[in-house]
């Protein structure tokens, strides 16, 4: 906003026009009141929009017009006199004291450098600039540091991922949260994949070689429930005995074994809601005590169903770990709704651990929107993915490949990426070459 007028806006004669730009009105204002005192009178103020994408990044800055008498103003800090409303090349001036030696001059002009580096400093470089340790966009031009470090661990301090364009990188990373990948999977496929040429690649090469990155870190082999007493464990309303019922259906309708189920109650009561009927429907005998129940064998292993746990609350783990061992449960899976927030999905798998789940099932996965945040959980090596359930049908509606049908729910097109095989691509750099090598390892 312009906030001059006519006769406001004629120059008066012994005077100069400043231009000053600042972050605030606030700081506009001191930065004239140190500088002239009262004698500067300020002409028009203006809003100086960034460019580029920075304008989403960056609010604008405040550009005033300022007049001041030419005495008081420093010979060595005064622009060139113009008759123009606008200088062609107006400086924004730092405040400065009258009486300052050279050594604090210089001194003052360092930290105003430093400050401006700061605040032009992109959002990608402030991400990823770690206090003490080099940043992902520090200094990595030498040539000589880069010799240096080739020997050390790619992603270490002395061997990070070199510096790529900010465009690219940015682009590769904003892909990956726009389908859910949370902000430590970023940083772990950035050590490993030069974002520097992927961001330039078409989107679904993008989304090809994240792909491939996922398809080798992924459990090779497909979990399965050996154990002779299995117990599902989950919080209220996760669905747990659903998830139950589909392992014992597949047991039961495509592996022969004819199992077991063992409902118990814990501090609270655990109602049957239809687990009892089902039993009916597969054949599987149905028992509310351990003591009605023979010695289970491989081909009788025993489900246990026990209460909803609170996955926050210390004392319940406790209690649930002491009701598990009681019962002789020798395999535990973690059963969590996909639709949650990250951080109960992550409280669920903290817990799991707690109890020694091997294995996790994702339930609600036809209500979860970005499925791209279950991918930090199911590369986890502690509790490995059993299947995903999409639906209620105790029988059905679940899959037992969970990294085809999670590369389909995450990504574009991601039926085709599940079904393409891995490119077989050549390095084209000696650190790419590093990187596919830890990569394979």
């Amino acid at each position: 906003m312009n906030t001059s007028s006519p006769q406001a806006d004629v120059q008066q004669p012994d005077t100069i026009r400043i231009k000053i730009v600042a972050d605030s009105a606030n700081e506009a204002v001191g930065a004239i009141q140190e500088r002239f005192g009262g004698a500067a009178k300020v002409i028009s103020v203006k809003q100086q929009e960034a460019g580029g994408l920075k304008r989403l990044l960056k609010k604008p800055r405040l550009e005033i017009l300022v007049e001041a008498p030419r005495n008081i103003v420093k010979a060595e800090t005064t622009p060139k006199a113009s008759d123009d409303s606008e200088p062609k090349e107006p400086q924004a001036p730092a405040p400065v004291a009258e009486n300052v030696d050279d050594g604090e001059s210089q001194a003052a002009e360092e930290d105003a450098k430093a400050v401006e580096a700061q605040k032009t400093k992109s959002p990608i470089e402030k991400k990823y600039a770690n206090a003490g340790s080099p940043g992902y966009f520090s200094e990595l031009e030498s040539e000589k540091e880069m010799n240096d470090a080739e020997s050390a661990p790619l992603g270490t301090a002395a061997n990070p991922v070199r510096r790529g364009t900010i465009e690219h990188v940015e682009r590769a990373i904003s892909m990956l949260k726009s389908v859910g990948f949370d902000d430590s999977l970023i940083e772990r496929i950035r050590y490993e994949l030069d974002f520097r040429s992927l961001g330039d690649l078409p989107t679904m090469e993008i989304y090809s070689r994240i792909c491939d990155w996922l398809r080798k870190r992924f459990p090779k082999e497909r979990s399965q429930l050996t154990g002779a007493r299995r117990a599902f464990v989950g919080a209220s309303g996760v669905g747990k005995t659903a998830a139950m019922c589909k392992a014992m259906s597949a047991d039961v309708f495509v592996s022969g074994i004819e199992p077991i189920v063992l409902k118990v109650d814990g501090s609270v009561p655990n109602p049957s809601d239809g687990l009892e009927a089902f039993c009916e429907i597969v054949g599987a005998p149905f028992h509310r005590s351990i003591e009605e129940i023979e010695e289970a064998d491989a081909n009788r292993p025993i489900y246990v169903d026990i209460p909803g746990v609170d996955f926050s609350d210390g004392n319940a783990l406790a209690e649930c770990r002491d009701e598990l061992d009681a019962l002789g449960v020798d395999e535990v899976v973690v059963v969590a709704n996909a639709a949650y927030e990250t951080d109960l999905i992550a409280e669920a798998m903290a817990g799991g651990s707690r109890l020694g789940a091997q294995h996790v099932v994702f339930t609600h996965l036809d209500e979860t929107r970005r499925a791209g945040k279950l991918w930090k959980y199911a590369l986890n090596e502690g509790a490995r993915p059993l299947f995903f359930s999409y639906g209620t049908n105790p029988a059905g509606d679940y899959t037992m490949d969970p990294f085809s049908y999670l590369l389909e729910k995450t990504f574009p097109q991601g039926r085709s990426l599940a079904s393409a095989k891995p490119a077989k691509r050549k390095p084209s750099s000696g650190d790419e070459a590093k990187r596919e090598e830890i990569a394979n390892a």
